[in-house]
């Protein structure tokens, strides 16, 4: 994601996934250099996830996250969407 300003942003990341697990299974979205980690516990199958993260960076720059099954299952990423939430 590009930040176009350094203001702190508020942002939805929208995951759509697919796993094969029938039953539930969890998901971490990473935020590296000490950002943290936000886990969510979901039902197998298609789903729709998401992630509320906080965008603060000084000057403009680039945000990036990692999505880890830390369930153990396998799954399909097929799309995401970020959009800016307003208070």
């Amino acid at each position: 994601m590009r930040v176009p300003d350094g203001n702190p942003h508020t942002c939805r990341l929208r995951f759509h996934l697919n796993t094969t697990n029938a039953a539930a299974t969890q998901y971490q979205l990473i935020t590296p250099n000490g950002g943290g980690t936000q886990s969510a516990n979901v039902s197998g199958g298609a789903i729709t996830l998401d992630f509320t993260v906080s965008v603060d960076l000084t000057g403009t720059g680039w945000m990036y996250w990692s999505l880890k099954n830390s369930g153990g299952h396998q799954w399909v990423f097929t799309s995401c969407e970020i959009d800016e939430q307003t208070p």
